[in-house]
This record gives structure tokens, sequence and C-alpha cells, in this order.
């Protein structure tokens, strides 16, 4: 039971205002391609029926509640079994009951309530003339506040919240019961929230068919209700949301049925007519969402759809179906898992700015007294990964068109020049600078940069960053707040990683790093999202990172890479890019190889990166440019034994991640 996404009238003006522009430069931007991958995890339950992903603990990570526990997730979308539970019911609601800003939990007829240090306390039993089974949780009498239905194994009644989490029982019922839907929105334009209920059946022991119930809200929170009977169907779920972006509010029915998942489309004053589309059968979980690109995506809602007949019937794949933008859906030929999902809830969960999905899964064992058998909790990570832009956006990289999935020399005679060896490239976060490393024989190694100055980049020119003139300074990386960049510097043989911070349209003065990475001689310098530090120990010969402590990196560790060079982290620290001989043998060209790494913390051998990437040629020093959408590295393929700066798209790396990386953390 959800409470679902519908469109403010802000995001049909920014769409309205984004079709105007794509119009007026008769440009037609192609959508992401959607990918999604599963987190490596191997997690199993039983009796979960319910999934709820909520910043549990404060930390600003979305956890997630399911099989009557709570799993913390530490930032990289990888979740871990506690013990903190409520009660002993498999569904629970969270959200502000007592407007304090925290978050409190509603468990079948108890409240717990958060007392600001994110310690639940068990509050006070609700009065409700039901035996409460299940929650969900809206403002059904638009006051601000957040109410409650309650929902037994037979009928429903709305709880009004006084704002404090005070609710006093209206003895008011939906129709529904513990397997309904509740979705919530202005159906007919009138101001006021309406509710859709979708029935399955009816309550046993009577069990038949239901028609669905809309409710039509009101000024003095009284509601009209309205019979809307699907023929055959039976209701699972329910979507009310702007579909086809005509500004009124559509419907997405789930079916655990032959009748199908149907899309209706609104006249604008509540009437629902039946689009003729039909996206698949026998569903129960549908989740809504912008899956086809970063942030708002293209501006149109797909639906993430679980199949399978729960709970004693067949599993099968769910399937991901994109939106044309006027309502129209295509299936993108995604499978992902092939169990009975019984529920499934979306967010952001390893912070990449995607929206993941969580799914949950039920199966009852017939034969033995109908119990709940483990069933896999399938954490799927979002890796829409766009592949064409409108002219403007092709700019960001020296008006070159995007590369696919065969790496291309990157911005031939500006960047990567004959004559020269380019390597290290680094791009800061806005995509509007550039740095790399040009070394010209008889000159000494620069840093060199370049900038996207009103839609065209400058002449790319040496940096100086430590304006020594005898001193030479390579492989610069920018990390991703933008606001230091980090390079490597020697005068004579003493290499050491020095850094500068952003200071207005420029760098401050560059000083070298005053911790024990510098003890030795190091290079190629990149940082995590949270700011470890990650480089090369050449006098050791293995790569290490030092922990951020606040801005300084008092200690340090071994990575525990088996061998490589130029090793580039991921910004959630999931994977590493190295250059590496295959088998660390010295007779071998390096090649693009990546690690990923387990859930016990270690990493997997390296895994060589295909012919998408690397070729006869040597390819060194791997980046991944700030919003993760394409590899960079150097190949020695000019004459001479020089490299030039290559390009791919960042897919290659994914593909590999979802053929490989579970069967890899599985039997590693």
């Amino acid at each position: 039971m959800n409470k679902k996404h519908y469109k403010s009238t802000a995001k049909v003006s920014k769409v309205l205002t984004i079709c105007l522009v794509i119009l007026a430069l008769q440009v037609n931007p192609i959508k992401a391609q959607v990918s999604f991958i599963t987190n490596g995890q191997n997690i199993k339950v039983t009796n979960s029926w319910d999934i709820k992903l909520v910043d549990i603990n404060g930390d600003g990570n979305l956890d997630a509640y399911f099989g009557s526990k709570t799993w913390l997730n530490n930032g990289n979308g990888i979740l871990s079994e506690t013990n903190l539970s409520f009660g002993s019911g498999i569904f629970v609601s969270f959200g502000d009951l007592n407007g304090d800003g925290f978050v409190d939990a509603v468990c079948q007829d108890s409240i717990y309530l958060n007392d600001g240090y994110n310690r639940y306390e068990f509050k006070i039993k609700l009065s409700s003339d039901i035996l409460m089974y299940s929650s969900v949780l809206a403002d059904v009498d638009n006051d601000g506040d957040i109410d409650i239905i309650s929902c037994s194994t037979v009928t429903d009644r709305i709880l009004f919240n006084d704002g404090k989490a005070n609710f006093t029982n209206s003895g008011k019922s939906l129709g529904g019961w513990g397997q309904a839907s509740y979705t919530f929105g202005d159906i007919n334009s009138d101001g006021f929230t309406d509710i859709y209920v979708a029935i399955p059946h009816t309550p046993p022991p009577a069990v038949g068919h239901s028609a669905n119930k809309i409710w039509l809200g009101s000024a003095e929170n009284n509601f009209t209700e309205m019979s809307h009977d699907i023929a055959d169907a039976v209701s699972r779920n329910a979507i009310l949301c702007d579909f086809d972006n005509d500004g009124d509010l559509d419907l997405f029915l789930a079916s655990n049925s032959d009748a199908g998942n149907m899309i209706f489309f609104n006249d604008g004053k509540g009437n629902f007519k039946d689009s003729g589309q039909v996206l698949g059968n026998n569903s129960n979980a549908t989740e809504t969402a912008d899956f086809d690109g970063d942030g708002d995506g293209d501006g149109d809602f797909d639906l993430f759809i679980c199949y399978g007949k729960v709970p004693m019937g067949d599993g099968a794949p769910n399937k991901v179906w994109l939106n044309d933008g006027r309502g129209h859906f295509t299936d993108n030929g995604l499978s992902l898992g092939n169990s009975n999902s019984a529920a499934i809830a979306l967010g952001d969960i390893n912070e990449d700015g995607k929206t993941d999905a969580v799914i949950v899964n039920v199966k009852l064992d017939a034969e033995n007294s109908y119990t709940s058998v483990p069933c896999p909790v399938e954490i799927w990570l979002n890796k829409a990964i766009e592949i064409n832009y409108l002219n403007e956006i092709e700019d960001a990289y020296f008006g070159q068109k995007p590369p696919g999935m065969t790496a291309e020399i990157f911005a031939p005679g500006i960047v990567s020049v004959n004559g020269r060896s380019e390597y290290g490239v680094s791009f800061t976060p806005d995509l509007e600078e550039i740095y790399f490393t040009g070394d010209r024989k008889g000159e000494r190694v620069s840093v060199y940069f370049s900038k996207l100055v009103d839609k065209k980049w400058t002449n790319p020119k040496k940096a100086n960053l430590t304006k020594g003139k005898k001193r030479s300074e390579f492989e610069a990386f920018v990390n991703l707040s933008g606001k230091r960049i980090y390079f490597t510097a020697n005068d004579s043989s003493d290499v050491r990683i020095w850094y500068a911070t952003r200071s207005e349209n420029w760098w401050s003065n560059a000083k070298k790093l005053d911790s024990p990475i510098n003890n030795d001689m190091v290079f190629y310098p990149n940082e995590a999202k949270n700011g470890d530090l990650f480089y090369k120990n050449v006098s050791k010969g293995k790569m290490y990172y030092a922990p951020n402590k606040n801005g300084i990196f008092p200690d340090i560790f071994e990575v525990g890479i088996e061998y490589g060079s130029h090793g580039f982290i991921a910004p959630s620290q999931d994977f590493i890019l190295i250059d590496a001989r295959k088998d660390n043998d010295r007779t071998k060209d390096k090649d693009i190889h990546v690690c990923f790494k387990k859930k016990d913390g270690a990493w997997t051998k390296p895994i060589n990166l295909g012919s998408a990437v690397n070729s006869n040629f040597n390819e060194t020093c791997p980046s991944i440019t700030p919003d993760g959408k394409y590899l960079f590295f150097s190949r020695y393929d000019e004459e001479g034994g020089l490299p030039n700066i290559y390009w791919v798209s960042a897919e290659v790396l994914n593909k590999l991640r979802s053929d490989y990386l579970k069967i890899i953390i599985d039997l590693e």
C-alpha cells in the first residue's frame, strides 16, 4: 500500500517550457539508455510482503524496512541487517506524525515516535473499532499533518491527526481492506484531495470480484463515493500520475489476473477512459519515476512493474516500461529478476542521482502448511546512460559527438595533438573545465587546462599550478566538490602530491600535501565522494588510500589490489579502475581493468574491460567523468609510442558489471 506520486503545476510548466525550447531549436533529444544492475548482495527473507525506503537513522541515506527488520544503508546502496523492529507486524509505515521534523513509525495499532536522536519510543496504541493490520499515511483532511488510513483484514477506517500524533477515529470507511491499494491526488481538478482505492476482491471468507472506489474530496472533508468497475480485474495496485502531460491525473491499474495492467486517461473532470494499452498481466506491485535520465530525466514518468503470481504461483521477470511523454508505454526489454514480487520501493539508495529499486518477494509452500520460504530481496541500481544530447550539450566536449560502446580519440588536434603525450584527464563537476597532462620532447611536463566560455572552449594552455619554473606538474584531479585540485609535481626526483583550493575563478597557491602520503614517491591522486584520497606509491609499488579526516590525511592504508598502476576510484568506492598487464606479466601490454568491491570489503581480481577499450597498444591512466557517463584513458598508438587520449561510454563498464558482478561476488 503506497502513497503515489503526481506532478505539480510547476513540474508541468517546466515540461512545457522544455518542449517549447526543443521546438524552437528543431532538435530532438534522445532519451537515456536505461540499464539496471544488482548491487551484488544476496539477501533472502521470509514472509516479506512490504518494503519501505526511508532515512531511519538520520544519516542522510535511504534505509530499508522489510521482513520485520530495519536494514541500514552504508551510502553506497549496501544494506546491513539490524535488530531494530517495530513490534511483530510486517507492515510498517513512516512519516512525521507529530510535526517535529523527525520520522516516526506506525506498526499495526502502535505508534513509535522518534526522540530526535533517531531512537524510536513506543507512544500509544491507536484507538479503533477494527483490528489494525496495516496503515497508509496521508494528509486526508488537507490540514497539513499526516492522517492514518488503518486497515484490517476486512475493512478500513480514517484516523484524523490533531498535528501532535493524537488520532481520532472518524468511523469513516473507504471500502478497502488489508490488501487494497490507496493513491491520492486531485482527480477532478477542483483543488481538493481525492482518493482512489484499488480493491483486489471482496475480503474473505466471501471472496469475489469487487469494484474499485473513487472518493472525491470537498472543503468540508466529506467524500463523495463513485465506483470504478474493471471487469474481471484483480486490482492490486493503483497510481495517479499525469502520464500524458496534459495537466490532469491519469490512472494506472496493476492487475493480478489475466485482465492485464491498464492505463486510463483523465478528461480533466475526473472521468477515466481506457487507453487500450495492456502492459502485461499478473502483476502486484508497481511504482513510477522518471528512469531514463539523470536528475529530472526527460520529464516523463515511466513505470517499474513487478510480475509473478503471488504468493503460490510461478515467478516472472520484472520490467521497466518507458513513457513517450504522451502516456504511451514501451517495454524497454529489461528482465529484472524472476520471482514473485510482492512489493517495490523506489529511491536513490547509492546517491548517484538516479532512481533505484528495491523489491521483496514472497512464496508460500502449499505442500508444507503454506509456510513462507526464503525469497530474494532484489536491489536494482539504475545505471541510465544518456546516448545523445541537444546541440548545446554536445558543446560540452569540444563539439564532439559522444562515443558509444567503442572507444574514440578525444578532441583530435585540440587535446590529442600529434607529437605530444597526453594523459590523466579530469573535468570539474560542472563539466566546464578540463585538465590533462601534456608532455612534449624538450619541454617540461605540464598540466594543461581549457575552459568552456560562452559555449566555446578556450585553447588549452599550461596551468602552472605551482608557479615553479623548473618543476614538472602532471596528473591533475579536481574533486567532486570542485573546490580542490590535486596533482603530482616534482623537483628532480622528488615526486610528491600537491594540492590547491578554488579561489574565485582560479586556484590558490599550491603546496605539498602535509601527510604521510608524501613520505614516499607517489603519483596519480584522485578522491572518492567522501574525500578519501587514493594514489600510487611508486617507492613500494602498490596502491594506497588515505581516509579523509576533516580535510587532512593522517593515516595511510594499502588498497589491497594484487597489481596494477594508475588506480582511479569510483565516487562510491564500489569499484576501482586500474591499468595493468595481464597477470602482472611485464611482457604483456597494459590494459584497463576494473576491480569490484565485494561485500566483505575485499576487491575482486582485476577484470579486463575488453576490446571496447583495450587494443594491441598500451592503455593507461583511466578516469570517469564526474557525471559517470564517460570513461577516459590514454592509448599509446601514435608513431613513436606516444599516447593520445581516448573516451568511450561508461556503459561498457556498467554492462561488464551487470554481466559479472553478482557471479564474482558470489563465487569469490
